[in-house]
């Protein structure tokens, strides 16, 4: 098996950083001088390049030149090795300046073409980048994993009559007298590289808003006038908001929302660069309808909540890409919410929760967190697990620890690991540190444990028994080595419209919990629906639910209808007693 992990002994400190851009021809050449952190003795220096031609080399320590024996490149490991004729010593002041040169691709990865067509039918040529997962090294010979975070010094060289872009802001633009201009931009804060970004080409630059003394301009190729207004006003909530939320400025002092006609995912959060599907972004307030203005909403709101979580602090490898995207879905309703309430925000996200259970009810699912070796298998993680599961797991642990305990949490986070990276358990660690410990007990078993649990409900007499097992939707029930979750349970015993909400951590097989009021009219089992489980009444409680709709909110309604099919396909319940239990919902209006 190729070793697809750089030395850690071996890290950047910062990168001086210049690429020639010629669009016309496809191609690209430049130079990356990288100051190095070195703990050991090295006579080898190791860094990812893939698809690149390394035209020169030279190694600076403590002022001298340290001669090269050469380097060569391993396509399957997708490293360069630079091989030195005396070894340089541990903490000297060294650098390693690269030449090279490639040829953009069109994978939308790495360093590549999108192209469009203006109104007269010519083509036009945008140069941009999409690092994650790992492919800053298809434009940079760099140590191209999450935890080698470094600062960023960029300059950019193209075709005088094209805008350029980069993490930082501009800071000159140089006319080299040959129809071509250099653009430098700013020294970044210390970045992984998969956050680096550069856009070059025929770009429109809206004029800057100034949200607590950031600039936030928009992008996008000619002729989509007008249509930035929606993405202006989502940004300047959402960047109030989330700095009011984790109580850290942004850092940095400018934030441009790219629009780019070809583009893999809905969006990329470099940071200070933020790129985006020009569907995703741009948008006429006065046609679109407001499925169309909520996923822009979305989009936006999600990028801009990772200039915290994810790049103010970042994952150390790949395996925790989870919580860095669930995080993002999860903060992107809680921003979205609050700037539209009408929405319903959270409401709407069940249907997103239920296709994650449809996946997650399936014998192939996997862990939401799973060792990663290659960088091929960090693509794997971009899935409705890592996404809507992991969102809705981060809501459920805010539910049951609280809003304002679970937000210091990440305050405590925050603070302590700015700047630097991360694994999963440092999170749950910060949020122990503000509630009475639970997030840690709780939240493993629902990380590395593949699909949820099926609560069984049923009363008798004063006792409500709730009990956990896994069923996938062939109804097959995994009794022998069953796993069981920590499942946040939440039940109210409703009586007329007088309720009494209870609370119970279920760490066992099966509980008897105490009902207060035996003469209620019905209990509603997750109550609220935070917990990330589907429910399995007995006929009298799902009757007494069914005749009492009025006492149940339009989540838990929802959640009724939801699971009681989910039963039927599980071969738990029948179509019969589900039909019935439609039959009760003839006046829903939500």
């Amino acid at each position: 098996m190729n070793n697809f992990r750089l030395n850690p002994q071996v890290k950047p400190k910062h990168y001086k950083l210049h690429l020639d851009l010629d669009l016309d021809q496809a191609r690209f050449e430049g130079s990356a001088e990288i100051e190095l952190d070195l703990a050991e003795d090295a006579s080898e220096i190791i860094l990812h390049a893939l698809e690149l031609d390394i035209t020169s080399a030279t190694v600076m320590s403590n002022g001298s030149e340290i001669p090269l024996g050469g380097w060569s490149i391993n396509p399957d490991s997708e490293t360069v090795s630079f091989t030195l004729d005396r070894s340089v010593t541990a903490g000297s002041e060294t650098r390693l300046k690269v030449d090279f040169n490639g040829a953009f691709n069109s994978k939308l990865i790495g360093i590549y073409l999108s192209t469009f067509n203006d109104d007269d039918g010519n083509e036009h040529r945008i140069a941009s980048t999409q690092f994650e997962a790992p492919h800053a090294r298809r434009a940079f010979p760099c140590f191209d994993e999450p935890e080698f975070k470094a600062s960023y010094e960029i300059s950019l060289t193209a075709d005088s009559s094209l805008s350029a872009l980069s993490n930082g802001k501009n800071l000159d633009a140089i006319d080299n007298g040959n129809g071509r201009t250099t653009h430098s931009f700013e020294k970044t804060i210390p970045l992984s590289t998969y956050l680096v970004a550069f856009v070059v080409g025929p770009l429109e630059i809206s004029e800057p808003i100034d949200v607590r003394g950031t600039e936030v301009r928009v992008a996008y190729r000619p002729g989509r006038e007008g249509l930035d207004s929606f993405a202006k006003d989502v940004a300047k909530f959402s960047l109030d908001y989330l700095t009011d939320y984790f109580n850290i400025d942004y850092q940095g002092n400018k934030i441009d929302l790219v629009a780019l006609p070809d583009f893999e995912m809905g969006a990329m959060e470099n940071h200070g660069c933020i790129t985006f599907r020009e569907t995703a972004l741009l948008v006429d307030e006065s046609r679109a309808t407001q499925p169309e203005l909520e996923r822009t909403a979305d989009v936006i709101a999600h990028e801009l909540a990772h200039m915290w979580f994810g790049n103010l602090v970042t994952m150390k490898w790949w395996h925790g890409l989870w919580l860095n995207e669930a995080f993002a879905t999860f903060a992107e309703m809680k921003v979205v919410d609050a700037m539209f309430p009408e929405w319903d925000r959270w409401g709407s996200f069940m249907r997103s929760r239920s296709a994650a259970f449809e996946t997650d009810a399936t014998s192939s699912t996997r862990p939401i967190e799973f060792n990663v070796e290659s960088p091929a298998e960090a693509e794997a993680m971009f899935d409705i697990l890592t996404y809507e599961k992991g969102a809705s797991l981060v809501r459920m642990l805010e539910q049951y620890v609280g809003e304002d305990a679970f937000r210091d949490g990440l305050r405590h986070y925050m603070n302590t690991f700015k700047f630097a990276n991360t694994d999963t358990p440092d999170l749950w660690s910060s949020i122990d540190s503000t509630t009475d410990g639970a997030a840690s007990a709780m939240m493993e078993s629902w990380i590395f444990t593949p699909g949820f649990p099926t609560l069984d409900c049923s009363v008798q007499e004063q006792t409500l028994t709730v009990t956990q097992d896994r069923i996938d939707l062939l109804g097959a029930n995994e009794s022998e080595g069953n796993p069981q979750w920590v499942v946040p349970l939440s039940y109210r015993i409703a009586a007329g419209q007088n309720s009494q909400t209870e609370k119970h951590l279920l760490t066992e097989a099966s509980v008897d919990l105490q009902i207060a009021d035996p003469n209620s009219d019905c209990i509603i089992v997750n109550a609220g629906g935070d917990a990330f489980a589907r429910v399995t009444y007995s006929e009298d409680m799902l009757a007494a639910c069914a005749e009492n709709l009025d006492l149940l909110s339009h989540v838990e309604r929802y959640n009724l209808i939801d699971d009681a099919w989910y039963s039927v396909l599980a071969g738990r319940n029948s179509a019969g007693s589900f039909l019935t239990l439609l039959e009760a919902f003839s006046a829903e209006e939500s």
